[in-house]
């Protein structure tokens, strides 16, 4: 301590003051440990009493200090700790002259001294002073505490001696105490009441010093109490002053009632009980009555106020009483804090430092530190951080004769934040005036140039990179340069020592200085993490996305979107293992001067990730420059960016990424998907390729090969598409398809042979294989069976198709649900060939099975065209089809020829579980006819002029109702069984039976169509043949019958048959016809014929009188007749 205490409260008036002094090698670490475990123990206990020691400890005391250990007896050292170190007794004789230097200066107040000393191995004490303690064994906390009891208990014995004796000293043994100022002599008999008076005052004072350090802070409130009144009575200002001040200290710990945490107690030994005794007051003079003042009790807080105030006016009318009076104001102004009444505080606080005292310059920096300090308490945030710039510039005062720069550098550092600096930008408020830009300036410059007087460049560095970051808008363009030189040289000081980050024990690292980052050099935005080129891009498969595409349920629409952000953010970039990933950022340089920047990379954490540096020069004030950053993921997981590091004028400096930072700030944080190494093919092909515009403009890798193809209509060619392995992986799985944005026609123009594809994987590293692709040049006619009415659709005009092809491709160790994909640019166009219009089906009566398509073949070419074509025989489909050809057609350019081709009839299959509700519709049946006649005609052309050859196809035939009824075959069959044996009508057979023999028939009628016929009546009628040849058909008595010759069924469906049989019985003899016909009528037609069901159920025979057939009048067959088919020849019956 120095003359001056600038750390006392008031409850240090209680406090017995201890030296504790390091003696002989114990080294400063080691006594540190030990002066801060003693001093842990600052309060003692009195056994079998309520009286406690409060304890006080210093490193340092200076005999100035204690100058005015009369007037106040705290400031008094009463212990002497001196702390060593030994490993033999012998030793600790040695340590003798160290005690004794430091005791001299204060033998005159010690009470007691002790010496600890450690670390001793030998047990023999008997050969020690009585005032040397060894304390053994590594954990000494026990025989240190011990130690230390016995030595406190004793300066309590001498303290409650000395305060007992003051209590019973008779008025004439008492001598007047003198503060270090007073230096009259006070004598004479006019003056002798008031000089008793004077006397009684300050023994009276002196005694309750006496009674707060034994810890009887009742007894010391009443001495001081009778005091005052002695001395208010004698005019003693300086001690009434004092007294007052007692008065305050001792109610202050009266109301005390908190313990301090973190302070240890110790237990005196129980013989301090037996001297403590508390003695009756004996009365010295008859001035004051002194009885009233037993047992006061304590002020309250506003008298401790008001009388403390007193105290201090008084201190003030004192000649050479300023280093009191100074005390006395930190002492109130410590109160006044604990009162929460800053306004007073700082008032008191301020006439501290107001007060004319001489002081040293050690004295004059703890005097602005401790004003600081207690600003700081108050609130007072900017007056604390000027005070502790004062003290720091007090640090480096030229009086001094050795500048304590790291000392005033702490202090600046500390008065950063009454400034409003803030070394970390989170706690700076964002959108609000924060501090004064002038005095920041000021005191950044200050602690730029401590830190260059330390002699350490890397700490000036520092400062210069953050002034340059958080002044940055006030700074001027010619103090960004100067700073900016500085900064250079600062660093070419420091080079070859490592950056801030990397260096040990340096002087910024003890005093915990984060690093700034260079986040203005350069200023960063658009900060954006670029995906896998298209070629180069892990997509998914495509089996995986038709499968999520799938609609798991009913489409329910809501105008609520839910979790948006969410969706979107989950969709982060994916980078693959092993190949090189790219971020792209913007910089600015915002100073007036070149801004090189010799490394920058990327930071990044979560796999093993190999980053890529660059190096850049901005010219001063410009901006955007676009810079890409490169880096190699090397392991698989989410890669997390954290940010970049930039190295500028030799340091190092590593930015954590913002959202201020990213061009698309809802991609904050920066997360990038790696997925495991994969794959790559290089697609070539021989096919000509001419340049053409990518399908995406900002990737002109998107499409490496762009492949023109020139083809006539039904043309079609073949190329090989070379895939090469230049990765390190194995190709074990290749899918191909083809995307075009013009339509859904690609795949009509390429095919790709899946045999061949499988049989060349896998493909190796290193390795190629060739793939053949046949592009085919397709008509292009509109879709649906009416398209032909399409106003917009012109035959004759050339057509083409731009597109891709995609090659998806993987290998066994990539991820199931991921693979590469390489496009291949496609560009083909059709020119037209032949054309086939005027289309026209026709029966042919002659041949009911066959009908004759007929058309118009037009060459749309400039060249002479050889044609033909070709029918697949369809009328047995259960035999091998046939192919027939006929003779080639030769047609001029631009010229047509009628063509005809002989098209067997077909009908449209039908299922065996065919139901009613399986009916095609009209425009489905149309289209179905269209699609089997497609398939039966095939038609050829050659260009001998151009050596090309190709296919045409009558897919734009259009097919009306004519047509349809020519197509289909006869829909009513007739299958006729005469006495059990199937009747063939196309051997021109005859039937010979004899007289008045029975004659069965069976005759079961199908419908071979694909659509229902009904109501049918089906009619079997005997009848002779004339020479005219006009049928007879009244055979009166000629032919006899059983059974019914007519059956009608309502509705006979596609693929369904139903069956009648009757007898016929012929009386005459000669040549006899049986014809066999159904029609389809209107509307059911009655009669006296039985109906039988359409399984063929025989009704009962009847040979009686049922011998007359009633056959409906012909004219109302004709009203109600749709249609009629007859089996034919009829059926020949000779009866002899």
């Amino acid at each position: 301590m120095l003359r001056v205490d600038f750390g006392q409260s008031l409850v240090d008036h209680s406090g017995v003051l201890i030296l504790v002094q390091p003696v002989g090698y114990i080294g400063d670490k080691r006594f540190k440990a030990i002066y801060d475990e003693i001093s842990t123990y600052r309060r003692a206990q009195v056994p079998n009493t309520t009286r406690t020691l409060n304890l006080r400890y210093s490193k340092r005391v200076t005999p100035q200090f204690i100058e005015w250990g009369n007037f106040h007896f705290h400031k008094r050292v009463l212990g002497l700790i001196c702390v060593g170190r030994c490993s033999e007794i012998s030793e600790v004789g040695k340590l003798e002259r160290s005690i004794n230097e430091i005791k001299n200066p204060f033998s005159a107040i010690l009470l007691n001294t002790r010496c600890f000393v450690f670390d001793c191995k030998s047990s023999d004490e008997a050969k020690i002073r009585k005032d040397v303690a060894l304390i053994r064994g590594e954990d000494h906390t026990e025989d240190l505490q011990s130690n230390l009891a016995e030595f406190v208990a004793s300066l309590f014995n001498v303290l409650e001696s000395k305060r007992l004796s003051k209590l019973s000293e008779k008025i004439d043994k008492i001598t007047l105490i003198q503060a270090p100022v007073e230096h009259e002599v006070f004598g004479g008999e006019n003056d002798n009441r008031t000089s008793k008076r004077r006397s009684i005052g300050r023994s009276k004072k002196y005694t309750g010093d006496l009674c707060m350090l034994a810890g009887v802070p009742q007894d010391a409130l009443s001495q001081y109490l009778i005091a005052g009144e002695h001395l208010r009575a004698a005019s003693d200002v300086l001690w009434l002053a004092g007294a007052l001040e007692g008065q305050c200290a001792a109610s202050v710990v009266l109301n005390t009632t908190e313990i301090e945490k973190d302070v240890k107690s110790l237990i005196l030994p129980t013989e301090c009980a037996a001297n403590s005794v508390n003695l009756t007051i004996n009365g010295l003079g008859n001035d004051v009555d002194e009885t009233k003042f037993i047992k006061p009790k304590p002020l309250s807080e506003e008298e401790i106020v008001e009388r403390l105030s007193e105290a201090l006016r008084l201190y003030n009318k004192v000649k050479g009483a300023a280093v009191i009076e100074t005390e006395a104001n930190l002492k109130f102004t410590r109160l006044l804090i604990t009162c929460k009444r800053r306004v007073e505080a700082s008032i008191a606080l301020q006439n501290s430092l107001s007060v004319n005292v001489s002081l040293t310059e050690q004295e004059k920096i703890q005097r602005y530190s401790t004003a600081a300090v207690l600003y700081d308490d108050m609130g007072f945030r900017r007056k604390a951080g000027f005070f502790t710039r004062v003290a720091a510039m007090q640090c480096v005062s030229q009086h001094l004769p050795h500048p304590l720069w790291l000392l005033s550098y702490k202090f600046l550092m500390s008065a950063l934040e009454g400034y409003r600096i803030y070394l970390d930008q989170k706690d700076v408020p964002k959108d609000l005036p924060n501090g004064w830009p002038a005095l920041q300036i000021r005191l950044l410059n200050e602690l730029i140039y401590t830190a260059r007087r330390l002699g350490d460049p890397l700490l000036a560095v520092r400062h210069v990179t953050f002034l340059l970051h958080t002044v940055h808008d006030h700074l001027s363009d010619e103090e960004k340069k100067e700073l900016s030189v500085l900064l250079e040289n600062s660093t070419k000081q420091c080079a070859g020592t490592g950056s801030p980050k990397e260096k040990d024990n340096n002087k910024m690292d003890t005093l915990d200085m984060a690093t700034i980052p260079f986040t203005r050099m350069p200023l960063v935005r658009s900060f954006k993490v670029h995906p896998l080129a298209p070629h180069l891009k892990p997509v998914v498969k495509k089996s995986l996305v038709d499968s999520d595409t799938a609609p798991a349920g009913p489409f329910i629409f809501s105008s609520l979107r839910r979790n948006v952000k969410q969706a979107k953010k989950t969709k982060n970039t994916t980078w693959v293992c092993g190949d090189l990933g790219q971020v792209s950022l913007d910089v600015y340089n915002t100073f007036p001067f070149e801004l090189k920047v010799s490394k920058m990379i990327l930071c990044a954490e979560g796999v093993e990730f190999e980053p890529f540096p660059t190096c850049l020069s901005l010219p001063p004030k410009t901006g955007p420059y676009t810079v890409m950053l490169l880096g190699i993921p090397h392991s698989v997981g989410q890669l997390r960016i954290t940010g970049y590091t930039v190295t500028v004028f030799g340091v190092e400096s590593t930015c954590k990424l913002t959202k201020e930072n990213l061009e698309n700030q809802e991609d904050f944080p920066v997360i990038v998907d790696v997925v495991p190494p994969m794959p790559l093919l290089q697609v070539s092909t021989a096919l000509p390729k001419v340049r053409c515009q990518p399908p995406d403009p900002d990737a002109p890798q998107s499409a490496p090969l762009v492949t023109a193809v020139t083809l006539y209509a039904g043309q079609s060619i073949k190329g090989t598409v070379t895939l090469e392995n230049i990765g390190k992986l194995p190709v074990e799985s290749l899918d191909i398809t083809v995307s075009s944005k013009d339509g859904e026609r690609a795949n009509e123009l390429f095919s790709f042979d899946d045999k061949e594809i499988t049989s060349k994987l896998p493909v190796l590293p290193g390795e190629s294989t060739d793939i053949t692709v046949t592009i085919t040049g397709a008509h292009h006619f509109p879709q649906g069976t009416e398209s032909s009415e399409n106003l917009s659709y012109d035959p004759e005009a050339t057509w083409g198709l731009t597109g891709a092809i995609q090659f998806r491709y993987s290998t066994a160790a990539c991820s199931n649900n991921v693979c590469r994909k390489a496009t291949m640019a496609i560009d083909v166009t059709v020119v037209p060939s032949l054309l086939c219009e005027n289309y026209q089906i026709i029966e042919l009566p002659s041949d009911r099975s066959h009908c004759l398509l007929m058309f118009d073949a037009v060459n749309k070419t400039s060249n002479d065209m050889e044609f033909s074509f070709s029918v697949q025989n369809g009328n047995e489909p259960n035999i091998e089809d046939e192919v027939f050809t006929d003779a080639v057609m030769n047609i001029q350019g631009n010229d047509k020829n009628r063509v005809t081709i002989n098209l067997p009839r077909f009908a449209l299959p039908v299922a065996d579980n065919h139901s009613e509700q399986d009916n095609y519709s009209d425009s489905q049946r149309r289209a179905e006819y269209k699609k089997l006649v497609f398939d039966l005609v095939k038609l050829h052309w050659n260009l001998p002029a151009c050596r090309a050859a190709g296919s045409g196809y009558v897919d734009n035939l259009k097919l009306d109702a004519d047509m349809m009824q020519a197509l289909k075959p006869d829909p009513i069959t007739f299958g006729v069984k005469i006495n059990g044996e199937v009747y063939d009508n196309t051997a021109s057979s005859e039937i010979k039976i004899s007289l008045c023999t029975i004659v069965d028939v069976n005759v079961e009628v199908s419908n071979q169509s694909d659509e229902p016929h009904g109501p049918l009546l089906l009619t079997i009628e005997p009848y002779q043949d004339q020479a005219s040849g006009c049928p007879v058909t009244e055979l009166d008595g000629k032919v006899t019958w059983t059974g019914t010759l007519q059956l009608d069924t309502p509705k006979l469906l596609p693929g369904k048959s139903f069956c009648h049989s009757c007898s016929l019985v012929f009386l005459y003899a000669g040549q006899f016809m049986v014809s066999i016909s159904c029609t389809e009528t209107a509307s059911e037609q009655t009669g006296t014929s039985h109906k039988n069901t359409a399984s063929g159920v025989l009704p009962g025979k009847d040979r009686g009188s049922d011998s007359k057939m009633t056959i409906p009048k012909e004219e109302n067959l004709r009203n109600c007749v749709k249609k009629s088919w007859t089996f034919s020849p009829p059926i020949k019956i000779n009866v002899v």
